[in-house]
């Protein structure tokens, strides 16, 4: 079961897709899914992103493979120029969420888009603590 929970306007985040989401994603108007976990992550072939890849197609979604592996500074940039290039609104998947919430949380940080509490907030509502992943400075 799809369980997608909203970051912001534009932006949403879920532990692991499976290729049956597919249809889900589009009803709730998704247009671009960004996958941060690496394919050999889980040892399942029906979960690598080219299965979810094929999936999103039929309903025209676009998937983006960004496999994290270690959370960076260019890892960030790189989501930024993602999401900036890319139709909206967008879910970002990981295992579990965490580490697709830590970057869309960074990349707001470093765009100085909002307070980092109103940050740590949204991520909390979402199911995501991710207080401690944060700099420690604005």
């Amino acid at each position: 079961m799809l369980k997608m929970k909203q970051l912001d306007s534009q932006q949403w985040v879920a532990p692991q897709l499976r290729p049956e989401d597919a249809q889900a994603i589009a009803e709730a108007g998704v247009k671009t899914v960004v996958c941060h976990r690496p394919d050999g992550e889980l040892h399942e072939p029906h979960l690598m992103h080219e299965s979810i890849l094929d999936a999103l197609a039929e309903f025209n979604i676009e998937l983006i493979y960004q496999p994290i592996e270690q959370l960076s500074y260019p890892a960030v940039t790189d989501y930024k120029a993602i999401i900036e290039g890319c139709a909206k609104p967008v879910l970002s998947y990981c295992t579990t969420g965490t580490r697709s919430t830590v970057l869309w949380a960074l990349m707001e940080v470093m765009e100085n888009a909002r307070d980092k509490t109103e940050i740590i907030v949204a991520a909390g509502q979402a199911g995501y603590g991710i207080a401690q992943y944060l700099p420690e400075h604005d």
